[in-house]
Protein backbone atom coordinates (compact mmCIF):
# COMPACT_ATOMS: atom_id res chain seq x y z
CA UNK A 1 0.00 0.00 0.00
CA UNK A 2 2.96 2.30 0.56
CA UNK A 3 4.19 2.19 -3.04
CA UNK A 4 1.12 3.93 -4.65
CA UNK A 5 1.31 6.64 -1.98
CA UNK A 6 5.02 7.12 -2.61
CA UNK A 7 4.37 7.28 -6.36
CA UNK A 8 1.69 9.94 -5.82
CA UNK A 9 4.02 12.01 -3.65
CA UNK A 10 6.81 11.81 -6.22
CA UNK A 11 4.42 12.83 -9.00
CA UNK A 12 3.29 15.85 -6.97
CA UNK A 13 6.89 16.83 -6.27
CA UNK A 14 7.79 16.49 -9.95
CA UNK A 15 4.84 18.67 -10.95
CA UNK A 16 5.81 21.31 -8.39
CA UNK A 17 9.40 21.32 -9.67
CA UNK A 18 8.18 21.66 -13.25
CA UNK A 19 5.91 24.53 -12.31
CA UNK A 20 8.78 26.28 -10.53
CA UNK A 21 11.10 25.79 -13.50
CA UNK A 22 8.66 26.90 -16.17
CA UNK A 23 7.28 29.70 -14.02
CA UNK A 24 3.68 28.55 -14.49
CA UNK A 25 2.63 31.26 -12.07
CA UNK A 26 4.49 34.49 -11.38
CA UNK A 27 4.23 37.26 -8.85
CA UNK A 28 3.90 40.91 -9.78
CA UNK A 29 7.62 41.06 -10.65
CA UNK A 30 9.89 38.72 -12.57
CA UNK A 31 13.66 38.84 -12.78
CA UNK A 32 15.76 38.52 -15.98
CA UNK A 33 16.76 34.95 -15.07
CA UNK A 34 13.10 33.90 -14.94
CA UNK A 35 12.46 35.42 -18.35
CA UNK A 36 15.48 33.68 -19.89
CA UNK A 37 14.19 30.32 -18.63
CA UNK A 38 10.70 30.94 -19.97
CA UNK A 39 11.39 32.39 -23.43
CA UNK A 40 9.42 30.52 -26.06
CA UNK A 41 6.51 29.52 -23.83
CA UNK A 42 3.32 29.43 -25.90
CA UNK A 43 1.26 31.10 -23.19
CA UNK A 44 3.78 33.94 -22.72
CA UNK A 45 3.32 37.39 -24.26
CA UNK A 46 6.15 39.90 -23.77
CA UNK A 47 5.09 43.53 -24.30
CA UNK A 48 7.94 45.88 -25.19
CA UNK A 49 7.22 49.46 -24.04
CA UNK A 50 10.25 51.21 -25.49
CA UNK A 51 9.96 53.50 -28.52
CA UNK A 52 9.26 52.02 -31.94
CA UNK A 53 12.79 53.00 -33.02
CA UNK A 54 14.29 51.33 -29.96
CA UNK A 55 12.23 48.19 -30.57
CA UNK A 56 13.48 48.02 -34.16
CA UNK A 57 17.05 48.32 -32.90
CA UNK A 58 16.85 45.48 -30.35
CA UNK A 59 14.26 43.69 -28.27
CA UNK A 60 13.83 40.46 -26.32
CA UNK A 61 13.05 37.51 -28.63
CA UNK A 62 9.30 37.09 -29.08
CA UNK A 63 8.45 40.54 -27.70
CA UNK A 64 5.72 42.55 -29.40
CA UNK A 65 5.87 46.34 -29.40
CA UNK A 66 3.05 48.38 -27.86
CA UNK A 67 2.75 52.15 -27.91
CA UNK A 68 2.25 53.51 -24.39
CA UNK A 69 0.17 56.38 -25.77
CA UNK A 70 -2.53 53.91 -26.82
CA UNK A 71 -3.11 52.98 -23.19
CA UNK A 72 -4.07 56.52 -22.13
CA UNK A 73 -6.26 59.40 -23.31
CA UNK A 74 -5.24 62.71 -21.70
CA UNK A 75 -4.17 60.76 -18.64
CA UNK A 76 -7.48 58.96 -18.27
CA UNK A 77 -8.45 55.46 -19.32
CA UNK A 78 -9.62 55.20 -22.93
CA UNK A 79 -12.97 53.63 -23.75
CA UNK A 80 -13.28 49.97 -22.78
CA UNK A 81 -13.89 48.90 -26.39
CA UNK A 82 -10.64 50.57 -27.44
CA UNK A 83 -8.74 48.75 -24.70
CA UNK A 84 -10.35 45.40 -25.52
CA UNK A 85 -9.32 45.80 -29.17
CA UNK A 86 -5.80 46.90 -28.16
CA UNK A 87 -5.26 43.97 -25.80
CA UNK A 88 -6.69 41.45 -28.26
CA UNK A 89 -4.54 42.77 -31.11
CA UNK A 90 -1.46 42.10 -28.97
CA UNK A 91 -2.35 38.41 -28.89
CA UNK A 92 -3.55 38.41 -25.29
CA UNK A 93 -6.30 36.02 -24.23
CA UNK A 94 -7.55 35.32 -20.67
CA UNK A 95 -4.98 32.53 -20.20
CA UNK A 96 -1.99 34.55 -21.51
CA UNK A 97 0.85 35.35 -19.13
CA UNK A 98 1.84 38.95 -19.92
CA UNK A 99 5.31 40.30 -19.10
CA UNK A 100 5.70 44.07 -19.36
CA UNK A 101 9.16 45.31 -20.35
CA UNK A 102 9.90 49.03 -20.01
CA UNK A 103 13.14 50.36 -21.46
CA UNK A 104 14.63 50.53 -17.98
CA UNK A 105 16.41 53.88 -18.05
CA UNK A 106 14.73 55.15 -14.88
CA UNK A 107 11.66 55.38 -12.69
CA UNK A 108 9.65 57.33 -15.27
CA UNK A 109 9.67 54.63 -17.93
CA UNK A 110 9.19 51.98 -15.23
CA UNK A 111 5.99 53.86 -14.43
CA UNK A 112 4.84 53.16 -18.00
CA UNK A 113 4.88 49.48 -17.09
CA UNK A 114 3.03 50.02 -13.80
CA UNK A 115 0.37 52.09 -15.58
CA UNK A 116 -0.21 49.36 -18.19
CA UNK A 117 -0.14 46.77 -15.39
CA UNK A 118 -2.85 48.71 -13.51
CA UNK A 119 -4.90 48.99 -16.70
CA UNK A 120 -4.77 45.24 -17.34
CA UNK A 121 -5.74 44.56 -13.74
CA UNK A 122 -8.61 47.05 -14.08
CA UNK A 123 -9.74 45.18 -17.20
CA UNK A 124 -9.77 41.93 -15.19
CA UNK A 125 -6.57 40.32 -16.49
CA UNK A 126 -4.58 38.83 -13.61
CA UNK A 127 -1.76 37.02 -15.40
CA UNK A 128 0.55 40.00 -15.72
CA UNK A 129 3.98 40.86 -14.30
CA UNK A 130 6.71 43.46 -14.80
CA UNK A 131 10.32 42.69 -15.70
CA UNK A 132 12.25 44.30 -12.83
CA UNK A 133 14.99 46.52 -14.25
CA UNK A 134 13.41 46.57 -17.71
CA UNK A 135 15.32 45.99 -20.92
CA UNK A 136 18.47 47.68 -19.61
CA UNK A 137 18.45 45.45 -16.53
CA UNK A 138 17.93 42.40 -18.73
CA UNK A 139 20.92 43.34 -20.91
CA UNK A 140 23.17 43.93 -17.91
CA UNK A 141 22.08 40.89 -15.90
CA UNK A 142 24.40 38.47 -17.65
CA UNK A 143 26.59 37.83 -20.66
CA UNK A 144 25.21 37.11 -24.12
CA UNK A 145 21.56 37.85 -23.37
CA UNK A 146 19.56 37.05 -26.53
CA UNK A 147 18.10 39.94 -28.56
CA UNK A 148 16.46 40.21 -31.95
CA UNK A 149 15.63 42.97 -34.42
CA UNK A 150 12.89 41.28 -36.43
CA UNK A 151 9.45 42.60 -35.51
CA UNK A 152 7.00 40.11 -34.07
CA UNK A 153 3.24 40.35 -34.41
CA UNK A 154 1.22 37.53 -32.82
CA UNK A 155 -2.19 36.44 -34.11
CA UNK A 156 -5.00 38.54 -32.65
CA UNK A 157 -7.01 36.99 -29.84
CA UNK A 158 -10.45 37.69 -28.44
CA UNK A 159 -10.33 39.71 -25.23
CA UNK A 160 -13.35 40.72 -23.14
CA UNK A 161 -12.93 43.05 -20.18
CA UNK A 162 -14.33 42.26 -16.75
CA UNK A 163 -13.89 45.61 -15.05
CA UNK A 164 -12.74 46.09 -11.48
CA UNK A 165 -14.01 49.58 -10.62
CA UNK A 166 -12.60 49.29 -7.10
CA UNK A 167 -9.09 49.91 -8.48
CA UNK A 168 -9.96 53.29 -9.97
CA UNK A 169 -11.09 56.60 -8.46
CA UNK A 170 -13.04 59.12 -10.53
CA UNK A 171 -13.21 62.84 -9.83
CA UNK A 172 -16.58 62.46 -8.13
CA UNK A 173 -15.25 59.62 -5.99
CA UNK A 174 -12.18 61.68 -5.12
CA UNK A 175 -14.44 64.45 -3.84
CA UNK A 176 -16.28 61.98 -1.63
CA UNK A 177 -13.00 60.47 -0.44
CA UNK A 178 -11.80 63.94 0.54
CA UNK A 179 -14.97 64.57 2.52
CA UNK A 180 -14.61 61.18 4.21
CA UNK A 181 -10.96 61.97 5.07
CA UNK A 182 -9.64 58.96 3.16
CA UNK A 183 -5.82 59.11 3.07
CA UNK A 184 -4.60 60.34 -0.31
CA UNK A 185 -1.02 60.45 -1.52
CA UNK A 186 0.65 62.79 -4.01
CA UNK A 187 3.32 60.82 -5.90
CA UNK A 188 4.77 63.86 -7.70
CA UNK A 189 7.95 65.70 -6.73
CA UNK A 190 8.09 67.63 -3.46
CA UNK A 191 8.24 70.88 -5.46
CA UNK A 192 4.98 70.07 -7.22
CA UNK A 193 3.40 68.97 -3.95
CA UNK A 194 4.36 72.22 -2.21
CA UNK A 195 3.18 74.30 -5.15
CA UNK A 196 6.54 75.89 -5.98
CA UNK A 197 6.77 74.11 -9.34
CA UNK A 198 4.71 75.91 -11.95
CA UNK A 199 1.56 74.17 -13.12
CA UNK A 200 0.77 74.21 -16.82
CA UNK A 201 -2.14 75.93 -18.57
CA UNK A 202 -5.22 76.41 -16.41
CA UNK A 203 -3.97 74.07 -13.71
CA UNK A 204 -3.44 75.67 -10.32
CA UNK A 205 -0.22 75.00 -8.43
CA UNK A 206 -0.40 72.85 -5.32
CA UNK A 207 -2.05 69.61 -4.33
CA UNK A 208 -5.32 68.12 -3.17
CA UNK A 209 -5.92 69.40 0.38
CA UNK A 210 -4.65 67.11 3.12
CA UNK A 211 -2.55 65.00 0.77
CA UNK A 212 0.51 63.13 1.98
CA UNK A 213 3.69 63.27 -0.11
CA UNK A 214 5.60 60.24 -1.37
CA UNK A 215 7.64 60.98 -4.53
CA UNK A 216 7.34 57.99 -6.82
CA UNK A 217 11.04 57.82 -7.69
CA UNK A 218 11.91 57.24 -4.03
CA UNK A 219 10.37 53.80 -4.47
CA UNK A 220 13.03 52.61 -6.92
CA UNK A 221 16.72 52.11 -6.27
CA UNK A 222 18.27 55.55 -6.77
CA UNK A 223 15.59 56.50 -9.27
CA UNK A 224 16.38 53.49 -11.47
CA UNK A 225 14.01 50.94 -13.01
CA UNK A 226 14.66 48.47 -10.19
CA UNK A 227 12.19 48.33 -7.31
CA UNK A 228 13.47 48.41 -3.75
CA UNK A 229 12.87 45.44 -1.47
CA UNK A 230 9.40 45.21 0.13
CA UNK A 231 11.01 45.95 3.52
CA UNK A 232 12.59 49.13 2.13
CA UNK A 233 9.32 50.16 0.46
CA UNK A 234 7.45 49.68 3.74
CA UNK A 235 10.05 51.78 5.57
CA UNK A 236 9.53 54.65 3.10
CA UNK A 237 5.76 54.39 3.49
CA UNK A 238 6.12 54.63 7.26
CA UNK A 239 8.57 57.54 7.01
CA UNK A 240 6.06 59.53 4.91
CA UNK A 241 3.15 58.35 7.14
CA UNK A 242 1.45 56.62 4.21
CA UNK A 243 -0.85 53.81 5.42
CA UNK A 244 0.29 50.33 4.44
CA UNK A 245 -3.20 48.92 4.94
CA UNK A 246 -6.71 50.19 4.42
CA UNK A 247 -8.21 52.52 1.84
CA UNK A 248 -5.74 54.95 0.30
CA UNK A 249 -5.79 56.86 -3.00
CA UNK A 250 -2.67 57.63 -5.04
CA UNK A 251 -2.53 60.49 -7.54
CA UNK A 252 0.02 62.57 -9.45
CA UNK A 253 -0.28 64.72 -12.56
CA UNK A 254 -2.05 62.26 -14.87
CA UNK A 255 -1.96 58.85 -13.19
CA UNK A 256 1.44 57.91 -14.62
CA UNK A 257 3.79 58.36 -11.67
CA UNK A 258 1.09 57.47 -9.14
CA UNK A 259 0.65 54.07 -10.79
CA UNK A 260 4.15 53.16 -9.58
CA UNK A 261 3.25 54.08 -6.00
CA UNK A 262 -0.05 52.19 -6.35
CA UNK A 263 1.86 49.15 -7.64
CA UNK A 264 4.14 49.17 -4.60
CA UNK A 265 1.19 49.52 -2.21
CA UNK A 266 -1.19 47.07 -3.88
CA UNK A 267 1.14 44.47 -5.36
CA UNK A 268 4.36 44.54 -3.32
CA UNK A 269 2.95 45.45 0.10
CA UNK A 270 -0.36 43.66 -0.37
CA UNK A 271 -2.79 46.52 0.30
CA UNK A 272 -5.84 45.46 -1.70
CA UNK A 273 -7.65 48.67 -0.73
CA UNK A 274 -5.13 50.89 -2.56
CA UNK A 275 -6.65 52.79 -5.51
CA UNK A 276 -5.49 55.10 -8.30
CA UNK A 277 -7.01 58.45 -9.28
CA UNK A 278 -5.97 58.43 -12.92
CA UNK A 279 -7.34 61.91 -13.70
CA UNK A 280 -5.12 63.31 -10.94
CA UNK A 281 -4.08 66.98 -10.84
CA UNK A 282 -4.49 67.47 -14.59
CA UNK A 283 -8.21 66.99 -13.96
CA UNK A 284 -8.58 68.17 -10.36
CA UNK A 285 -6.39 71.25 -10.63
CA UNK A 286 -8.19 72.65 -13.67
CA UNK A 287 -11.66 72.53 -12.04
CA UNK A 288 -12.17 75.91 -10.31
CA UNK A 289 -14.90 74.39 -8.17
CA UNK A 290 -12.45 72.04 -6.44
CA UNK A 291 -10.04 73.03 -3.66
CA UNK A 292 -6.27 73.11 -4.14
CA UNK A 293 -3.77 73.54 -1.32
CA UNK A 294 -0.54 75.45 -1.94
CA UNK A 295 1.89 75.21 0.98
CA UNK A 296 4.39 77.75 -0.34
CA UNK A 297 3.57 80.85 -2.39
CA UNK A 298 6.67 82.53 -3.77
CA UNK A 299 6.73 86.28 -4.47
CA UNK A 300 7.19 87.29 -8.07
Amino acid sequence: MKRPILTLVLCCLSFAALAAETGAETGALVQPEWLIRNLGRKDLRILDLQSQRGYARAHIPGAVHTDYGQWRRHGNLPEVKHLEALVGALGIAPDTQVILVPFGQGASDLAQATRVYWTLKYLGHDRVAILDGGLVGYARSGRNRPFQQRAFQPPARSFEAHLRPRLRVTKAQMKRALEAKVPHVDARSVAEYLGIAAAGGKQRAGTIPGALSLPYDWLTENGSAWFRSPAAEAALFRYRRVPEKGEVVFFCQSGHRASLAWFVAHELLGNEAARLYDGSMAEWGTDPGLPVEQAVTLPR
